[in-house]
Parts: structure tokens; C-alpha cells; sequence
């Protein structure tokens, strides 16, 4: 078949015989056939008659058939018989069958191209009776025609009758016999004339304004049939192509980013698909590829080079193609007018979400040195193809997520609900490692983020974070590759969208035993890539994973302790305190309280509230402010106002040294700025000791170590620090320790005993009001001494001669007592215990 091909293949100036059907090896017909080569008639292609081809057809085969027809017809038409009904008989019988087309080589002024073809001739395609018998009759008697060498002009119909080129007409021989195929295979030299029409054609094709195609070819062929000459013939034709051919669909195989040069390198691999019979051999092409701007003009962002590429007929194009990007200008990376977002921006993200783009690629003019002709090189650099790029859409690229130094922030109380004021703040140090894409392979860090995210427990979701703002970050490759992220987040709102679910998760986190739990994080990060190329933004980033949350200690572990204690405010049933507390953090997290309040209760009695203002908790020992009202109300469990007795006798308890507990609750109001977080967390409480004020270091018993008995405070009272004995007197007096600075505490009435060794010692009466100074008004360490007190001995009992036996030492007692005290304007009746004082025997 090689053979049979080379000895049919002729120049421009050598005459192409006819050969019959038989002269193809059928292999070769057949796989014409099987590939689709164009088949038509000459009365669809000619005389002004739409081809209304099916998308298969391709440009190889128009292209050849503008070429072939007004010959063919024209071969057909002359010398033989009736213009008219040879025209006809032409049109209808005359079949062309375009097997390939290939371009063999670019020139400097067009390119070569080789057409293979069939020209059958079957009259009884004819269906007029006259017509077909005739043209049988006077092609039986032609049987061959010849044409010289000649040039075929295109004009187009549709752009004011434009020369678009011209094609140069090799001589040819046709066998015009009824029945008779002719096979050509010729080289013609293809020339544009005017490339501002072509490249309006095309601009129109792209826009797609071109819905059809007019084309007239003109040719003057000296022609004649044996030795008979038919002279210089002008040979005029049109055809109308409708439904043209679309542009070649491809699909990106492999797309790479890497760093080459100080620039970015984008490597694209693609697989075009090439149904045409069109055979091309392309030299290297260079283009440029632009974005639009936010004005909708176009600019530059990349050059890329084609390599050298032969194009088979019917075989796809596998390509790769090597662009390269040096910066992004400005136009591409300023914020459009009335947004925050610029033209880049929106293009990585389609790209980043898996949606195509518009990349827009013209022909980058003439280079020096290069292979392809300057005409071509012009030309398409006059035209600009929108091609879509194809996205990638990111899965999550977050494989960890660790939170330290975590700090929350509490709105403040006059904050109005549902403002962005009355949120939530959270501060932290985030630590991510992010699993770059295979294709990126060109350094990176990021130099700042914002996220949003949905925050959620075993699926559910209970809150939303928003990093409106960028925050700082720092980044560096780890040994595998993957990007460690490292970002400040500082004050980022917290809205909680579901309080019961919440509820849960504090639960969970402060009476968890210490056990953590874990939430879902589901978002998207913006983040602020530093490159070769400069720092731009890079949006919508997915962003998913779990995070641990380390769960609080036990209770016991933030015991606090009181430092001082000052007396604010009195009323008859109430007195407000400000107690200054040092309190142990043994976690890692911090918090800013602008304002929190809870119930205070004992017994299952609401005996007063506590509030904290504008107080930062860290890691460590913290110095905290607590505003402290004594007012009970309400009703105990058995439904009866038990407030009172309750309070009264906690107040008891704690000036008697005893290990006293609070239960403190969160209530409806604990933080008005978020009424619904107070109602979701309202009922829940700790049970804590009450912090207990240290007795002065001078008041310790050196002489007695032995440690006092359970539950009991060591040595004695806070409060009561000491005693003398006056036998002979019958009187006694205490050494008292009042913890309000700047208040006297009033005892109104006392009724009370002493004890030794669970012996009754003695017992105080005593109807007279008398005031333990301040604490500032007192002597040294703060202490008052009473008044001497009277005491009626229980004369010969063991207590009192262990007393006696006593004289000039001291006795460990027990005391019990009924004391109605004031505070200020409040007043109440309390229990009072002593045990371990240390009481001086004088006579």
C-alpha cells in the first residue's frame, strides 16, 4: 500500500491519473471507511446548498472539499452536453469521498497540504430519467477530462466578499464515466491573503456569532478531453456549511506546580481528542495566558511554550504543556471595588472547589529563532481562545488539630444579647499539619489565617467560631513533607447556636473527672500564602477534624484561700463582703470573667450569691476579687423557709473552725449578656470548701504539735484565739480575731459553757453589748480582748480542780455558746464552738 501511495503522489505539476477502485488495497478502503472519512455529494456541497453536516465533520474534510468541488463539477459540466442538465447530473452523481488531509510543512508565506480523496461517479444517484441518460451518453463519450495547473481563490461570502486565500490547483485527470472512481493524492499550496479577515472568522466562531458559513472559490483551468481542448475555463462555485464543528474536547490528566527559576512552573498534561482526518505537524508555539481583571480586562499572568507535536489523523493528542508564572501584577490581586475580594481570588476559588475557570490564551508574536512562520505566529497572537481550567476540588487537607493556652472571654454584663459583644471569646495557640496537594511542590508558608467553623460533640453541633480578622501565623515543612501550621487566635467570637448540647459538653469538661472529650471541627480557613510569587490570599480552604479537649481537675484541686475579708454594704437581713481570695489554676487554660454571678446555697437553701467582675484566671495562683451577699431566702427541700436557720448556722460552723462547704450554682441571670447560656446552664453547680481565714501565726501552740482532731481547724477558731481564767474573780476574758478591717463585729448577748476533757468547767451570761474592734483597730496580729466576763464555777467538779491544779499554766477547753451578733445593720443569733483554746489560769 506504501508503494501504491508513493506511486499515486505527484507535485503541483504533475498530473494525478485516475485510477479505479481496484488500484486502493481494500484494507485500506475499508479502514477509510470504518474512521468516517467525509462522503457527500456534490449537490450538497456546491451551488449555494447548505451543508448541514453532523458534528463529526470535520474542518480537514470542509477544507478539502472546497478544493475539490468547483473542479469536480466544473470537469463535469463543460464541453458535453446542456449546461443546465449537466450541472445537475454533476451535483447528484459525483460523490467525494475526502480519505485524509495533512499538512506537511508551515512556509513563510502558508503551509503545504496533502489531500487524499475519491471522486466516484454513480448516475443512478439521478433520479430524472432525461438527465441521468444524457449524462451517461456524454461522459461515454468524454471519458477523460485533464486540467493544467491553476489557483483556487476563497472568498467569503459573509465579510463583504473577502479574499481570505488562495490554494494552488495541481493538474489532474478525471475518468468521468459512469461507474468509474478516480484516487488523488496531491500537495497544495495553501496561502492566506487577509489574516484580519481570518482572524474576524474566528473571533465570530468563538463568540459563537458564526451560525454558518458561505464560501465562494473562483479558479481560470485550462481544460481539455483527449485532443480536444476546451480552452481557459472560470470555474465558480459557493457552499454553505451550517453546524460547524466545535473545538476539540481534552481533559487535564496531570496538573503540577513547581518552583523553577524564582518563578512558578504550572505543568499541564492533557489528552485532546482528535476525531479529524487531519494530519499536522505543529513547531513549537509560545502563548500567553491571562485572567480578567475586575474591569474585564485581560491580563497577563503566565507564558507557555508548546513543544514540537505530530498530529495523527484520528488518534488523540497527548500533550504536556510547560507554563510559567514570574508575578501577579496588581490588577489580579487588589480587592475589586465594593468587595474583599480580587480577580485571583476568584479564581482559586472555583479552582479549589473543583469548578472551571476561564483562562484566556493568545499567541505570544513571533520569537526570534523560532520554527513557526511569522504569519502564523501573528496571527494567532491576534486571537484570544477562552479555555476553561479545569478545577481541583480540595478534600480535607487538615490531618491534626492540638489548641493550647486557651483563654475565654466572657462578654461583658452590660453587653446587649445577641450583639456581636455579647459573644463568647476565644483565644488560643492552634497547631495543624496540613497535607499539602501531590501537585503543589513549590515552597510555601502561610502568613496569616482567618477561619469559620462549626464546633460540634459525637456529631451534633452546638456552636459556630469566627476568625473575622487575620491572625498571624508561622509555618515550616516537616520531615514528611506535610506543612505545621502554627496560628495566635485572639478573641475570636464563639456562638453557641445549641445550648442543651453545650450544657453536655460543660458537664462533661468540669465534672468529667478529669477526662477529656473531643470535638468536631467542620469549616473553611482563608489563608495568606507567602510564595516566590509574592503573598495573595488563598480562600475556602477545607478544614476538618477532631480536637481534644483536656478535661478539668476535681474540684478539690482549686480550693481556694482567703487572704482578707472587708464588710461592703449591710442591710437588717442582709450583708454584701468582699472577699479577697488566692486561688490555684492547675490547668492550661486561662479566662477573662467580665462578669459571672451564681446562687449560693446550703442545704438545698439559696443563702445568698457571689459575683466575680473583670478578673483574669491563669495557669498558676491567681489573686481573685469576690463579691460576696449574705441574704437567704426562699424555702429548704421540706418546702418550709428554711433559709434563715440554715445560714445561721453555716455562719456558725465557719466561725467555729469546722470544715463548712458552699454548693454554688449558675443561674437565669449568672451572665446577662447571655441569657440563653445562663437558662442552658442554670442549675448546674460545684460543691466547694468555704476558704478559711488562718488564725495569726503568733497564736500557734509551739508547746503542743499533735494534730487536732477530724474535721477540726488546727489549734482552735479563726476567731477565738484564747483565754484567761481569773479563779478568785470568778471571771474571764478572750482574745478575739475580727477578719473585717474596717468594721467592729457588735456581740449583743452571750450564753455559753466551758468544758475539760468533757467536764463542765464553767458557764458565761452575759446581757451586755460590747464591740471586737476592726482588725486595723485592734492590737497587734488584729486582736481584741473582751471584757471580763462572769463565770459561775462548777465548783469540785474535775474540771475546776484541773483548773486549780492548773494555777499559773493553761488548760486546752472546749467552749459552746449562744451569741447574738451584729454586723453593721445586720443582726443574728449563731452556735458558736471552740475547741483546743488555749485558756491561761490566774488566780
Amino acid at each position: 500500500m506504501a508503494q501504491r501511495e508513493a506511486d499515486n503522489l505527484a507535485s503541483e505539476r504533475t498530473p494525478l491519473l485516475p485510477s479505479s477502485a481496484a488500484h486502493i488495497a481494500p484494507e485500506e478502503r475499508s479502514n477509510v471507511t470504518a474512521n468516517g472519512a467525509f462522503h457527500t455529494s456534490l449537490d450538497d456541497a456546491a451551488s449555494g446548498k447548505s451543508i448541514k453536516s453532523p458534528r463529526k465533520r470535520r474542518w480537514a474534510t470542509l477544507i478539502a472539499i472546497i478544493l475539490l468541488c468547483p473542479i469536480v463539477i466544473a470537469v463535469l459540466a463543460l464541453g458535453f452536453f446542456a449546461q443546465t442538465a449537466a450541472e445537475q447530473y454533476a451535483r447528484v452523481a459525483v460523490t467525494v469521498n475526502v480519505l485524509s488531509l495533512s499538512i506537511e510543512s508551515f512556509t513563510s508565506q502558508g503551509v503545504q497540504a496533502r489531500v487524499k480523496a475519491d471522486v466516484n461517479v454513480d448516475a443512478s444517484r439521478v433520479k430524472n430519467w432525461f438527465v441521468r441518460n444524457l449524462g451517461r451518453l456524454g461522459t461515454a463519450i468524454a471519458k477523460e477530462v485533464s486540467t493544467e495547473e491553476g489557483e483556487l481563490l476563497v472568498f467569503l461570502l459573509d465579510y463583504n466578499n473577502t479574499l481570505l486565500g488562495n490554494a494552488s490547483i495541481p493538474p489532474m485527470v478525471m475518468d468521468v464515466r459512469d461507474g468509474h472512481s478516480n484516487f488523488y493524492d496531491f500537495i497544495s499550496i495553501v496561502q492566506p491573503v487577509s489574516l484580519d479577515t481570518a482572524q474576524k472568522v474566528v473571533e465570530d466562531y468563538l463568540e459563537g456569532k458564526l451560525k454558518s458559513l458561505e464560501i465562494m472559490g473562483s479558479t481560470r483551468l485550462a481544460m481539455r478531453s483527449g485532443i480536444l481542448s476546451l480552452g481557459n475555463q472560470l470555474l465558480t462555485d459557493t457552499m454553505k456549511f451550517e453546524a460547524l464543528p466545535s473545538l476539540p474536547q481534552y481533559n487535564v490528566t496531570n496538573l503540577e506546580f513547581y518552583e523553577e527559576d524564582g518563578a512558578v512552573a504550572v505543568s499541564v498534561s492533557a489528552t485532546v481528542s482528535n476525531p479529524y482526518t487531519l494530519k499536522l505537524n505543529l513547531p513549537s508555539l509560545g502563548f500567553g495566558i491571562s485572567l480578567l481583571s475586575c474591569e474585564k480586562e485581560l491580563i497577563p499572568i503566565a507564558t507557555a511554550v508548546t513543544p514540537e507535536y505530530l498530529v495523527e489523523p484520528r488518534i488523540d493528542i497527548n500533550i504536556t504543556i510547560t507554563g510559567f508564572v514570574d508575578n501577579l501584577p496588581d490588577a489580579l490581586t487588589a480587592a475589586c471595588p465594593g468587595t474583599d475580594r480580587s480577580s485571583i481570588d476568584n479564581f482559586l476559588d472555583s479552582y479549589l472547589h473543583g469548578d472551571n475557570s476561564l483562562v484566556y490564551v493568545r499567541g505570544a508574536g513571533y520569537q526570534k529563532g523560532s520554527e513557526a512562520p511569522k504569519w502564523l505566529s501573528t496571527f494567532l497572537k491576534a486571537i484570544t481562545v477562552p479555555a476553561p481550567f479545569p478545577g481541583h476540588k480540595l478534600g480535607n487537607m487538615v490531618e491534626d488539630i492540638g489548641l493550647s493556652r486557651v483563654k475565654f472571654e466572657l462578654p461583658d454584663r452590660h453587653a446587649r444579647p445577641g450583639t456581636p459583644e455579647a459573644a463568647i471569646k476565644l483565644s488560643a495557640v492552634v497547631d495543624a499539619t496540613v497535607a499539602l496537594p501531590k501537585e503543589m511542590n513549590f515552597h510555601i508558608d502561610v502568613d496569616s489565617l482567618k477561619a469559620s467553623a462549626n464546633l460540634s460533640y459525637h456529631g451534633e453541633k452546638f456552636g459556630e467560631l469566627h476568625m473575622k480578622n487575620w491572625q498571624p501565623t508561622l509555618s515550616h515543612l516537616t520531615d514528611d513533607g506535610k506543612l505545621a501550621v502554627r496560628a495566635e487566635i485572639s478573641q475570636a467570637p464563639l456562638d453557641i447556636t445549641d445550648y442543651e448540647i453545650f450544657r453536655t459538653v460543660v458537664q462533661r469538661l468540669v465534672w468529667g473527672g478529669g477526662r477529656g472529650l473531643v470535638l468536631g471541627i467542620d469549616g473553611f480557613a482563608d489563608v495568606k500564602m507567602e510564595t516566590t510569587l509574592g503573598t495573595f490570599p488563598v480562600r475556602g480552604i477545607p478544614a476538618r477534624g477532631d480536637v481534644t479537649i483536656k478535661g478539668l481537675p476535681s474540684i478539690p484541686d482549686f480550693a481556694p484561700k482567703a487572704i482578707s475579708m472587708e464588710i461592703l454594704t449591710t442591710t437588717k437581713e442582709s450583708m454584701t463582703l468582699q472577699v479577697s481570695l488566692l486561688v490555684e489554676n492547675p490547668t492550661e487554660y486561662s479566662a477573662h470573667i467580665s462578669y459571672l454571678a451564681v446562687h449560693l446555697e446550703n442545704d438545698g437553701s439559696i443563702i445568698g450569691n457571689a459575683s466575680i467582675s473583670n478578673t483574669n484566671i491563669t495557669p498558676g495562683s491567681n489573686s481573685v476579687i469576690v463579691k460576696a451577699t449574705y441574704a437567704p431566702a426562699g424555702k429548704g427541700r421540706d418546702g418550709t423557709n428554711h433559709a434563715i436557720e440554715n445560714g445561721l448556722e453555716l455562719l456558725g460552723q465557719y466561725v467555729s473552725g469546722k470544715n463548712t462547704v458552699l454548693t454554688v450554682k449558675v443561674f437565669e441571670g449568672s451572665i446577662p449578656s447571655l441569657p440563653g447560656l445562663s437558662r442552658a446552664l442554670s442549675g448546674l453547680g460545684a460543691t466547694l470548701p468555704i476558704p478559711r481565714l488562718q488564725p495569726p501565726p503568733s497564736q500557734h501552740d509551739p508547746d503542743d504539735p499533735s494534730p487536732p482532731p477530724e474535721g477540726q481547724h488546727p489549734s482552735t477558731s479563726p476567731f477565738l484565739q484564747g483565754a484567761t481564767m481569773h479563779i478568785f474573780s470568778s471571771t474571764a476574758t478572750f482574745l478575739l480575731h475580727n477578719p473585717f478591717s474596717k468594721t467592729p463585729i457588735i456581740i449583743y448577748d452571750l450564753n455559753g459553757e466551758a468544758t475539760y476533757n468533757g467536764t463542765k468547767l464553767g458557764s458565761v451570761c452575759y446581757d451586755w453589748k460590747w464591740e471586737i474592734l476592726a482588725g486595723r483597730e485592734a492590737g497587734e496580729g488584729g486582736l481584741s480582748l473582751s471584757p471580763r466576763l462572769p463565770v459561775e464555777w462548777r465548783f469540785g467538779g474535775a474540771a475546776y480542780r484541773a483548773m486549780v491544779d492548773a494555777l499559773g499554766g493553761h488548760l486546752k477547753i472546749n467552749t459552746r455558746a449562744n451569741v447574738t451578733v451584729g454586723v453593721g445593720k445586720w443582726r443574728g443569733r449563731v452556735q458558736f464552738e471552740g475547741r483546743r483554746l488555749r485558756a491561761e489560769i490566774k488566780l
